[in-house]
């Protein structure tokens, strides 16, 4: 399948089929830039690193797909009964109490109140939050950048 030229604006992802110089006067200052990519069809992905344009892809599902692969090592899930500590080591092991956790041995354990969210890289739990929304935010400030994408 042939490739169509695509021009995108770094900051704000505005874009245009063929003509670069339409984006010219939608430039936002120095650090602006117009990106050049090539996608199948019209319902292309622009993925965002930090809110910027980062890559391109031919439908939102390979973007999904690209996204789920930089994100490969971390979990993210909410306390949903009775059993609120969890071995930090690995967050598959939860306990109802401090005292049934250090009876198994686990001494290194994080209280995640029922409804609340916890953050595991690798299995072990970096972060609680009451709201997925922070909790999302915390992982993008311990992954180092926020990957999204727009269609």
């Amino acid at each position: 399948m042939a490739k169509r030229k695509v021009y995108i604006t770094y900051n704000h992802q505005e874009w245009t089929f063929d003509d670069k110089s339409a984006l010219m006067p939608l430039l936002d200052g120095e650090d602006d830039e117009i990106r050049e990519f090539y996608v199948t069809d019209d319902n292309f992905a622009i993925l965002l690193r930090n809110g910027k344009t980062f890559d391109v892809r031919d439908s939102a599902k390979e973007a999904q797909e690209f996204i789920l692969r930089q994100y490969r090592a971390y979990t993210i899930r909410q306390s949903k009964d009775k059993y609120c500590y969890y071995n930090r080591e690995d967050f598959n092991q939860a306990f109802v109490s401090g005292g049934m956790a250090q009876e198994a041995g686990v001494f290194d354990y994080v209280f995640v109140p029922e409804g609340q969210f916890l953050l595991a890289r690798y299995g072990k739990i970096v972060a609680t939050a009451p709201t997925q929304e922070e909790i999302v935010r915390k992982m993008f400030k311990v992954y180092g950048c926020a990957y999204t994408y727009i269609c």
